[in-house]
């Protein structure tokens, strides 16, 4: 595992405790299934806190009370199975694991950051036709990181 370069004691404890957590789910093994028997937690700890995909943003604020947590609160009532299940377009996956290795260079660059580049997938929860929530799924938590008002960390031919 990477060594954590902490920017403050409190910044560190939770990184820590999001990197046990991805150990704990490895060594799981075969139990990840149960967890989509689970409604969705979220949590909020290693979100980032600058730039215009940061839940702090300006854009983010403007659609916190109008778009994402109302979706949120839909995401709740539901199991991660059928949050997987949800599909739009020709069938195509709504939420699904991201390969940070298929996002924008920014985004691995910008983990590295977080201390949180041995993340090799993000989650991404689909709120309407562009926007996207990312953020790292350990168990039914999704540690949300980003808000993507405009589907551009992760480019598709649609964008």
């Amino acid at each position: 595992m990477a060594k954590l370069r902490p920017k403050t004691p409190k910044l560190a404890q939770k990184i820590s405790q999001c990197a046990t957590g991805f150990a704990n789910l490895r060594s799981q093994g075969s139990q990840a299934e149960s967890f989509d028997a689970q409604s969705p937690t979220w949590s909020f700890v290693i979100a980032d806190k600058r730039g215009p995909e940061s839940l702090y943003s300006d854009r983010a604020g403007s659609d916190w009370s109008g778009i994402i947590l109302p979706k949120l609160r839909d995401f709740e009532g539901l199991t991660w199975a059928d949050i997987k299940r949800q599909t739009h377009g020709h069938g195509k996956s709504s939420n699904h694991h991201v390969p940070v290795n298929k996002m924008l260079n920014k985004v691995g660059k910008r983990l590295a950051e977080l201390n949180l580049d041995e993340t090799g997938q993000l989650f991404s929860l689909r709120l309407d036709s562009r926007k996207r929530i990312y953020g790292i799924k350990i168990g039914s938590v999704l540690r949300v990181i980003w808000y993507d008002p405009d589907h551009r960390l992760y480019p598709t031919r649609a964008n």
